[in-house]
């Protein structure tokens, strides 16, 4: 038998929707987002690196815990947003 403990005592982090890991020797490096990603963070905050990588600007809108925040990123710019634990944040791009 084997007991499985209650979801919401659980710690993880669960990302979702249009992206795509990295794996192999490259693991750890940057993932590439594409159109929306959805971050459930469960028991501990989770951070969220958002970079431009090169690309032309975008408009990043985060949406979870209440509330709603839009940023601009540049080509070069990184934001790093902290999401609160127990939260499910949308992240949606508009490129």
């Amino acid at each position: 038998m084997v007991k499985v403990p209650p979801p919401e005592t659980l710690n993880y982090h669960l990302t979702q929707g249009d992206f795509f890991p990295l794996a192999g020797p490259l693991s750890g490096a940057d993932n590439w987002m594409g159109k929306q990603i959805r971050v459930t963070a469960q028991g501990l905050p989770a951070i969220l690196t958002l970079k431009g990588n090169g690309f032309a600007p975008a408009q990043i809108t985060l949406d979870g815990a209440g509330q709603k925040s839009i940023y601009a990123i540049g080509p070069n710019a990184t934001i790093v947003v902290k999401l609160p634990p127990n939260t499910i944040t949308t992240t949606v791009t508009s490129r």
